[in-house]
């Protein structure tokens, strides 16, 4: 006698596959369709949330009508609907919060799955729908089917409907390509700050996330600005070295604290090394030919070697072209230095999802122009001001939501930009009003971060930075607390140059003396403002230009 061939059995669908396909179908057509037609509902998705279900009942409804899915709007629409009815009621919170989540799921650049994937889920799923039915009419022995080939042919039905599903077997995630260290090739990316780049073990790495943590006024911003504008300025160079053959990295700096306006003016007034002020203030520039009384000071050096200096005018010109050529500005502030500007709150209110969105829009627009890019770094000033405003604007209550937002960061930049992008990312955030209140110098703990006591336990490299010194010195100490795949090392002591919106690097002129908590000079020489030493001025040569720029490399 023949023996009947083993049966093949799999493990059922995961609650987060479920929810993928039926998120999937509510912003995909495609996925609605074969959800659609395939006679599953609402009630087959026992275990998933109860917006869901709100929003897949409207879509069905409105796609009867429309033939299509609805827009935020008609959704919203057709939610406020129902707070009427009687037998259908929801309260007013309901349907934002409902319309909110419908928000970041329309606002997704790509679908949660691929309609590939798509048609796998739901052709296993069928197949458990009906093995689950069967289950259930054979386990009831004190009941018995009136008519056997009648319960046959809905089960031939249900089989037939998943073998019309013309879709691949869900692969085994041990069937994948292993990941090989030895063959594949790590790529570090330098961000042209020496300090960053010798904490770092010599740049950053795709997939990390990194945080400055400080207090108010201890260039937090500053630091996370230079390092965008010098990561730029490297890549264009790397583009420029190999005749724009390749692809140009682009650095995304988003700011939720400072107005764009704002912003692009310190951002000039670091590249160009203009007195910020001048800017702010509009102050006429210094033309060709001519030099401000700051760069006679401030490039005597150069000018005692006889090298043509270019004006204010110049250097600001080239900055703008140069960074236009790259870095870009993601304004959630909400608000603007511009007259007759109207405010946006709810710009950036999207979190992470937004983010990602607006930068593979700006990704797309190049790629559909023949144009190379790719991301090279990410820089988010800062967490707090992020997490306040998702919480003003969706009308949440800021003590239960801000430090949930607050310690998912470093996760959620991992997942929705770093892993997606291929690119890391550098984050900053407050310390508390404890940690503020250290002496200029001292190093706070990095579990003093405001709202949080973990938002540093998920990144890859943590750094501290003190108060800085209320004198004109504007000295400030960066410690990097936490690196998993680095040695360790000692903070360094840093400048705050508030005038041309810079950091810089001055270890071997000041010390801290942990004795007296205090800065220590090393020699009788006070740290220069205005004049650097001729050792620290290297040249930077830019193509096509007549002049050579003398800058400090930071």
């Amino acid at each position: 006698m023949k023996r009947p061939k083993p049966v093949e059995t799999r493990p059922p669908l995961t609650g987060s596959q479920k929810e993928s396909l039926f998120q999937s179908a509510l912003t995909d057509t495609a996925v609605y369709d074969l959800l659609a037609n395939s006679g599953i509902s609402p009630e087959h998705f026992q275990d998933l949330d109860l917006y869901l279900w709100h929003v897949w009942e409207v879509a069905q409804k409105f796609y009867r009508r429309q033939q299509r899915l609805p827009s935020l709007k008609e959704l919203k629409f057709e939610l406020e609907q129902r707070i009427d009815d009687p037998k259908d009621f929801l309260e007013d919170s309901m349907v934002d919060d409902i319309t909110a989540f419908y928000k970041v799921l329309r606002q997704s650049p790509e679908p949660l799955i691929g309609k590939d994937t798509a048609r796998a889920y739901l052709q296993q799923f069928i197949l458990e729908k009906t093995w689950r039915g069967l289950y259930l009419l054979t386990s009831e022995r004190r009941q018995v089917p009136v008519c056997i080939p009648d319960v046959l042919d809905t089960l031939k039905s249900d089989i037939a409907t998943a073998a019309s599903i013309a879709a691949e077997p869900i692969p085994s995630p041990f069937e994948l390509k292993q990941y090989d260290p030895v063959s594949t090739k790590t790529k570090m990316q330098p961000y042209g700050v020496p300090f960053i780049d010798v904490y770092l073990g010599g740049g950053g790495v795709a997939g990390e996330v990194y945080i400055a943590l400080g207090p108010t006024g201890s260039c937090k911003t500053t630091l996370l600005q230079q390092l965008s504008i010098s990561l730029a300025a490297l890549q264009v160079a790397k583009w420029e070295h190999s005749n724009k053959r390749h692809s140009l990295g682009m650095s995304y700096f988003v700011s939720y604290e400072m107005a764009g306006p704002e912003i692009m003016a310190r951002t000039y007034a670091n590249f160009a090394q203009i007195d910020i002020q001048k800017i702010f203030a509009g102050v006429s520039l210094s033309r060709a030919g001519e030099l401000s009384p700051q760069d006679q000071v401030l490039f005597s050096q150069a000018i005692e070697y006889g090298i043509r200096i270019p004006s204010e005018r110049e250097r600001y010109d080239l900055a703008k072209k140069r960074l236009g050529e790259n870095w870009r500005l993601l304004d959630y502030s909400g608000m603007s230095l511009n007259e007759g500007d109207v405010p946006t709150p709810e710009k950036g209110s999207g979190l992470w999802p937004e983010i990602a969105a607006q930068i593979a829009a700006d990704l797309e627009y190049y790629n559909k122009r023949g144009q190379k890019r790719h991301v090279a770094g990410i820089f988010i000033d800062y967490i707090g001001i992020m997490a306040h405003r998702h919480c003003q604007f969706y009308d949440k209550d800021p003590s239960k939501h801000i430090r949930i937002i607050c310690n998912e960061a470093p996760q959620n930049a991992r997942a929705y930009l770093s892993y997606r992008f291929h690119c890391p990312v550098f984050l900053a955030h407050q310390l508390n009003a404890a940690a503020v209140k250290l002496k200029p110098g001292q190093i706070a703990s990095m579990t003093d971060a405001q709202e949080s006591k973990t938002i540093a336990d998920n990144c890859n490299a943590v750094f501290v930075i003190s108060r800085p010194t209320e004198d004109q010195h504007r000295l400030v100490r960066i410690n990097r607390q936490k690196g998993r795949r680095l040695p360790g090392m000692g903070p360094c002591i840093l400048q705050v140059q508030g005038r041309y919106a810079r950091v810089r690097e001055v270890g071997s002129l000041w010390s801290w003396d942990e004795l007296t908590r205090q800065f220590i000079p090393q020699s009788e020489i006070d740290v220069p403002h205005d004049h650097e030493d001729v050792s620290e001025i290297k040249p930077i040569r830019f193509d096509g230009q007549e002049f050579e720029v003398f800058s400090i490399q930071e």
